[in-house]
């Protein structure tokens, strides 16, 4: 059974189109469309979007896309790395070898107590030098003292850590349907449907905009395309087509990828 990679670069073959014809058509780079033809899998963005080219690609071709993406998901695996073993005698005096743990010598380990105890008579030792120095060595001009008290200098002490940056927050989930949002710039008739069930029929006038969100699988039909700016999961979308004439186009939208079902461009 040939593989994804032999599907698709025999269908090209038999249509006689070049990897360069390919990229120019649905908008993805050579070395994806090769990566997919010899399915070097690690060569490949994350798996929504080598899923999204591998539809596209498939479509483009006319080759069945369901089948493709069922066999992509059985091939694309990451292995786990290789774990090392202890090393033993296996069978017939063959060795598996492996790192063998380090040993550290506790005796040569400071012990907490301990160190605890000199911290505790460092500081002692440098309160008493300075309380000393103040009352023994300086003159009393320069203690502010008159000789009816003493006054002992503080310690310094260590400034606080500073607080911990809260930790950044996650990146959102890809989108899983399509927001439509339409501008008219002069006025235009619409049909948009999710599917096969209409959601809005009717005509937008200049300067109004229509918002439908949620919608899997957009159909949508302009009677005068230059008089519309439309916007797809805020991505806006260049001129349909020229002034009053209708025109019909489709997307749809799978793992957060968006593509033009006309055309098998990625939009987002």
């Amino acid at each position: 059974m040939a593989g994804i990679g032999d599907n698709l670069r025999e269908a090209r073959e038999k249509k006689k189109i070049s990897l360069e014809q390919v990229e120019s058509a649905i908008k993805i780079k050579k070395r994806y469309l090769i990566a997919l033809e010899t399915e070097a899998w690690d060569r490949l963005p994350e798996r929504a979007y080598a899923k999204g080219f591998l539809r596209a690609y498939a479509r483009y071709l006319g080759l069945p896309e369901q089948p493709l993406a069922n066999m992509f998901e059985l091939s694309f695996q990451v292995e786990p790395p290789a774990q090392p073993s202890r090393e033993r005698r296996v069978g017939e005096g063959r060795l598996v070898k492996t790192p063998r743990k380090k040993e550290v010598d506790l005796r040569n380990k400071p012990r907490t107590k301990t160190i605890l105890i000199l911290c505790v008579l460092s500081v002692a030792l440098l309160y008493l030098a300075q309380w000393t120095y103040k009352n023994y060595f300086l003159p009393e001009s320069q203690t502010g003292e008159n000789g009816s008290g003493i006054t002992l200098p503080l310690p310094d002490l260590p400034e606080p850590d500073p607080e911990p940056e809260p930790p950044a927050e996650p990146p959102p989930p890809p989108p899983v349907a399509i927001d439509l949002n339409v501008t008219a710039v002069e006025d235009c008739w619409l049909l948009i449907m999710d599917g096969e069930q209409e959601i809005y029929t009717g005509t937008l006038r200049a300067g109004e905009v229509g918002e439908w969100p949620a919608i899997g699988h957009l159909i949508i039909r302009l009677g005068n395309p230059a008089g519309a700016r439309v916007t797809l999961n805020g991505h806006e979308l260049s001129a349909f087509g020229d002034r009053g004439q209708p025109l019909t186009k489709a997307f749809s939208i799978e793992d957060g990828v968006l593509t033009d079902d006309d055309t098998g461009e990625i939009l987002s």
